[in-house]
């Protein structure tokens, strides 16, 4: 019927995997880094990831890595003044990291625009 593999009845001892970092100004210094190398894919990222975890820290909506971006959105639904900013920042990421195009120094900007406007509600 086949091969079946065994196994080994003795578990390897777990890794220690290190925690996302949880300091959004750290995460926003790196945003602003890689986009003075260039990398602006990258530099999207950070300043997205930087914003999903200063809402956290600053009682907007609760950050988890492993929720997805529109479950992030849906946490904001009341927040009418963050609601917009964060779904268009949710877009310009998306599109940039999962390789929609080639971002550029202006749709690094455009984040930044987005990020002061989340940012500035009330």
């Amino acid at each position: 019927v086949g091969w079946r593999w065994k196994r080994s009845r003795v578990t390897p001892a777990k890794q220690k995997v290190t925690p996302p970092e949880k300091d959004w100004r750290a995460l926003r210094k790196q945003a602003y880094d890689r986009a003075s190398q260039d990398s602006f894919r990258e530099a999207i990222r950070y300043i997205f990831l930087s914003v999903l975890v200063e809402g956290d820290q600053k009682g907007w909506w609760i950050y988890e890595p492993e929720a997805t971006n529109i479950e992030h959105l849906s946490r904001v639904r009341n927040q009418v003044q963050r609601y917009e900013p964060l779904q268009k920042l949710i877009e310009r990421y998306e599109k940039a990291w999962y390789g929609l195009g080639k971002p550029g120094e202006k749709e690094f900007q455009d984040c930044e625009k987005l990020v002061h406007r989340v940012e500035a509600a009330a």
